[in-house]
């Protein structure tokens, strides 16, 4: 599958891979503020790992966490608040997520999949 197949899957919340990655359980998701969560910090294990999730939600919307985004000018007058827009993460193999871009190799790839 290509690039426009990846867009669309990620659009309809699918998670995506390509077949040659090397690391295991990496996998492409679109970050949405209606999937967003928090970690509750008392939700940890001693070894540090997390054990369950905190949703809140806008009554009005059922729109998780739909305030995230950056203050500027907290408290003054002139605060302007700039929300997040949906972008790519990518879950690594060490389990954490980062920001991803599409190299040259990727955008022309046809080997790309859903994860399982």
């Amino acid at each position: 599958m290509n690039i426009g197949w990846v867009k669309d899957q990620l659009n309809e919340g699918e998670k995506v891979c390509r077949k040659g990655w090397n690391g295991k359980g990496m996998y492409l998701f679109l970050f949405s503020q209606s999937g967003f969560c928090i970690k509750e910090t008392d939700d940890y294990t001693p070894e540090g790992e997390l054990t369950a999730y905190n949703f809140e939600l806008d009554d009005e919307n059922e729109n998780p966490m739909w305030h995230i985004g950056f203050v500027e000018n907290e408290n003054q007058d002139n605060e302007k608040f700039y929300p997040l827009k949906d972008f790519v993460l990518l879950k690594t193999a060490g389990d954490y997520c980062i920001p991803w871009n599409a190299s040259q190799e990727d955008l022309q790839a046809d080997d790309w999949e859903l994860a399982i």
